[in-house]
């Protein structure tokens, strides 16, 4: 996938309503337990997190020749299909040095100064990956002092999405970026719940906490629930417009809706015959 087609695929997709399959999903960084950089070594499929909230965030006593092993890793919270992720990274180069990294996935996209501060790059899966937790990318790095951090950040040209492996693919957003601090307390990823599928007015459908989904007059789909197409299948019925009957959602209505479940055969809005007399000529049929 070439970043170009990226850029042109995210703009046709962000606008669109219906949240995908990797809705609400984060990515957040984490230290790899007690793990010694080595030059030459792989580390991905060794982390040992799967949640943000029980991430190690920090790492005290590096150096040039102790440099931390760091996972960046995507937590989801639905019915996961990663076949790509676009994301940055912002440090302060004067004192944070990334010695090395690599990418977890089967190709990438990165820019020419990847991982220089304020870059992004673009991690491909030529299969989707499911599951809650996926690992992204790893990085070595040390800090000449206490008191910096290496920041997630969107991507600076292709902004921070999910993709499915669609033709063309569905793009979320990424919901949350992590941080990780070199002699620095970083506060773990907050949420309240998980989010789940919400149907909003017209059949819309979004990925919502519960509480959330209430506050905008949605109805929330249960723990566990994404968003498909058939999710939120709105409620049709008869709407009689100028031009005559049809039938639609109440949203898409341009007249007087009928209500739902409501056909147009027979047709509700044929108009009640009406006759041109006076009471006296209605007295003098009726006697």
């Amino acid at each position: 996938m070439k970043t170009s087609i990226v850029a042109l695929l995210l703009a046709l997709i962000a606008s669109s309503a219906s949240a995908g399959p990797n809705a609400g999903g984060l990515l957040y960084l984490a230290l790899a337990g007690d793990v010694v950089y080595t030059e030459g070594t792989d580390y991905c499929g060794t982390a040992t997190t799967n949640d943000c909230r029980n991430a190690v965030t920090r790492a005290d006593g590096t150096s040039a020749s102790q440099p931390a092993v760091i996972h960046c890793l995507a937590q989801f919270f639905g019915n996961t299909r990663l076949a790509g992720v676009s994301f940055g990274i912002d440090y302060d180069d004067a004192a944070v040095r990334i010695v090395d990294f690599r990418s977890c996935g089967d190709a990438e996209t990165p820019q020419g100064d990847w991982p220089a501060p304020g870059t992004g790059t673009v991690v491909h899966w030529d299969v989707e990956q499911g599951g809650a937790s996926v690992e992204v990318y790893w990085f070595a790095a040390f800090a000449y002092a206490d008191g910096y951090s290496m920041d997630l950040i969107p991507h600076p040209t292709e902004d921070g999405y999910f993709m499915t492996g669609d033709d063309p693919p569905i793009f979320d957003p990424i919901a949350y970026y992590g941080r990780f601090g070199f002699g620095l307390d970083i506060p773990h990823c907050i949420y309240e719940g998980e989010p789940e599928a919400c149907c909003l007015p017209g059949g819309l459908c979004q990925f919502l906490i519960a509480e959330d989904c209430i506050a905008q007059g949605g109805e929330p789909q249960g723990p566990g629930s994404v968003c498909t197409p058939m999710t939120c299948v709105a409620e049709t019925g008869a709407c009689c417009t100028a031009g005559g009957c049809v039938v639609t959602t109440a949203t898409d209505c341009d007249g007087e809706y009928q209500g739902d479940g409501t056909d147009c055969d027979p047709d509700p809005c044929v108009p009640v015959p009406s006759i041109e007399t006076t009471w006296g000529g209605v007295k003098r049929t009726y006697r």
